[in-house]
């Protein structure tokens, strides 16, 4: 739990939280989530070299009497 807390942190600074504050956070709510509930689930580390986001643009055209 610790190294997925040291691995959220930087993100969480990055949006303006102080770092004792983010880790306060984690802290409190990664033992409460399921995941971290169960003390006997493998633990698996996986390093991305880079995280593609892919989404749809919506657009709200307007009818004119030109077309």
């Amino acid at each position: 739990m610790e190294q997925m807390i040291d691995v959220c942190v930087p993100f969480m600074k990055n949006k303006g939280m102080k770092e004792q504050e983010a880790r306060a956070l984690m802290s409190s709510c990664l033992p409460q989530l399921k995941r971290w509930k169960k003390e006997d689930m493998p633990v698996r580390i996986l390093e991305k070299s880079e995280m593609l986001i892919v989404g749809k643009k919506y657009e709200q055209l307007m009818k004119t009497g030109n077309v």
